[in-house]
């Protein structure tokens, strides 16, 4: 469970590619048994 990033900040991103970056981002810092039912 590495905090490392797989890629910097400046990696170039539509807007979609964003919100998906976004939506992984808030999921990382949730507990794993708050997710776990829908992966």
């Amino acid at each position: 469970n590495g905090k490392r990033p797989l890629f910097g900040p400046d990696l170039p991103k539509s807007d979609e590619i964003a919100d998906v970056l976004d939506t992984l981002h808030v999921i990382a810092e949730l507990p794993s048994d708050s997710f776990g039912a829908y992966v």
